[in-house]
């Protein structure tokens, strides 16, 4: 099982948008990451599901095969304080692979990017790649992550959330410029929305 086999499958069966219906999804926790790095408690709300074969039914916890149509969806409540900022929303997804029925003992980071792109993740928040950018937060956010079949095996276990993106006017001697700083206050989900994939 080769990471370049693992991207392929991303981008040749699933079509990632920002654009999610309205269901009811378990509840996930959430913590924030502020611009030094320290963790703070958070008022943001995260839910979010796996629906297989197109069930209306979400959860945040399933096992499937290779075979299976599945979406992965989400809903953020903002954290009060972060309400009508701009931000950029974040998909970071955990695979351990399965060999020979048994699990590896390493996971690979990835994350997605615009237009379905998938990204080896380094596991630094400074190198995060948006998945959606410039969204003004509403009071509720949907985030459709994926559609498609899985087909590879193993476990995967897929987080999302939003950075803040802090507006600075900076300049020279031919004027004021906007700057967007990508390194703002992250509010992610605590726990996973994750699936097993049987060969």
């Amino acid at each position: 099982m080769t990471r370049k086999w693992l991207l392929a499958s991303f981008l040749l069966l699933g079509a990632f948008n920002v654009f999610g219906d309205e269901f009811d999804y378990p509840d996930l926790d959430s913590y924030g990451i502020d611009v030094s790095g320290e963790f703070f408690i958070t008022s943001a709300v995260f839910q979010g599901g796996i629906s297989l074969n197109d069930e209306d039914f979400y959860d945040d916890l399933v096992e499937q095969t290779r075979s299976d149509y599945v979406k992965v969806r989400g809903l953020v409540e903002p954290d009060r304080d972060h309400l009508e900022k701009q931000a950029d929303i974040l998909v970071v997804a955990v695979y351990t692979p399965l060999v020979e029925d048994e699990l590896l003992s390493h996971s690979l980071l990835y994350m997605l990017g615009e237009n379905g792109g998938v990204f080896v993740w380094d596991g630094q928040l400074s190198s995060l790649v948006a998945f959606v950018k410039d969204v003004t937060l509403t009071e509720s956010q949907p985030v459709s992550m994926y559609s498609g079949k899985f087909d590879f095996a193993g476990l995967l276990d897929i987080y999302f959330g939003y950075r803040l993106v802090n507006n600075e006017t900076g300049g020279d001697n031919n004027g004021a410029i906007d700057i967007q700083n990508r390194d703002g206050t992250i509010v992610v989900c605590d726990e996973p929305i994750e699936t097993f994939i049987n060969p």
